[in-house]
C-alpha cells in the first residue's frame, strides 16, 4: 500500500499546483498510439536486444503525429537490476506545412524490478541525449517511471498494468525544449499473453505536457495498442 500511494502522489493525481496552472489554457486531444516490439537475447550470451516501431496519432486520431524506431541492447547485471543502451529516431509531422522534423536520441536505461508475492515492482531511470532538429545544443532529458504489474488470474496469462513517468528536462539549449519539468504520463493497462511468445497490451494514457508560456499546455488522453513477441518466451 505504501507504493501505491508513492505512485498515486507522483502523477497519477497530478500535483495540484500544476493542473492550477495550466487550467485556464489547458488543450486536450484524443490519441491513439500503437507499438510492435520485439525481443530476444543473443546467441550464447545473457545479453538481449529489443526492437520497437511505434506509431502515434494526434487530433482526434485522424492525423498523422509521430513514427519512431527504437533498437537496443539489455545488459543483465543481477536477477533484480538491467541496463539497457539504445538509440531512436523520432519522425514528427508538422501540424501545419509538410516538413517532418528528424529528433535522434541515444538513451540509456537503469531498470530495478522485484516482486513482493505476486506483485511486481519496476522503477526505471532514463537518460537521454536529444540532437533536435534547429537547436543549438544536445537537449539532455531524465525520466523516471514507476510501475505495478499483478497477474488476474493463475496461470498470470492476465495483468492488470499501472505506471507512472515523470519527464524532466536538464538543459535549455537556444530552440530547444526548456529546462524542467516537461511531461508526466499515468497508464492504466491490461496485458494479455496470448502464448508464451506474443502478448497484447491495451490501456489508457493519460499524458500532461507542460509548455512553455505563451503555448498552453496539453493534456491527451491516449488509447495504447501494443504487441510484444519475445522469442525467448519470457
Amino acid at each position: 500500500m505504501a507504493t501505491l500511494a508513492v505512485l498515486l502522489g507522483s502523477g497519477l493525481l497530478y500535483p495540484p499546483s500544476v493542473l492550477a496552472q495550466s487550467a485556464a489554457g489547458l488543450v486536450e486531444d484524443f490519441q491513439v498510439w500503437t507499438r510492435l516490439t520485439l525481443r530476444g537475447r543473443f546467441e550464447g550470451s545473457s545479453t538481449r536486444w529489443g526492437f520497437e516501431i511505434e506509431n502515434r496519432l494526434r487530433n482526434g486520431a485522424r492525423e498523422q503525429r509521430q513514427l519512431l524506431v527504437r533498437p537496443y541492447v539489455g545488459l543483465t547485471v543481477s536477477d533484480k537490476f538491467t541496463i539497457n543502451l539504445g538509440f531512436a529516431n523520432f519522425f514528427t509531422w508538422p501540424t501545419q506545412g509538410n516538413n517532418i522534423s528528424v529528433e535522434t536520441r541515444l538513451f540509456q536505461d537503469f531498470i530495478y524490478a522485484f516482486r513482493v508475492d505476486n506483485l511486481t515492482i519496476g522503477q526505471r531511470i532514463r537518460l537521454e541525449e536529444r540532437w533536435i532538429e534547429g537547436a543549438s545544443a544536445v537537449s539532455l532529458r531524465a525520466r523516471y517511471r514507476l510501475q505495478l504489474q499483478h497477474p488476474l488470474d493463475v496461470e498470470k496469462r492476465w495483468l492488470v498494468n499501472v505506471s507512472d513517468e515523470l519527464f524532466y528536462n536538464l538543459n535549455t539549449p537556444t530552440n530547444g525544449p526548456v529546462g524542467g519539468f516537461e511531461q508526466n504520463r499515468a497508464i492504466f493497462s491490461i496485458i494479455h499473453k496470448l502464448n508464451p511468445q506474443l502478448s497484447l497490451e491495451v490501456g489508457y494514457q493519460g499524458n500532461f505536457n507542460n509548455r512553455p508560456a505563451p503555448r498552453a499546455d496539453q493534456f491527451d488522453h491516449d488509447l495504447l495498442v501494443y504487441f510484444t513477441y519475445d522469442f525467448d518466451g519470457r
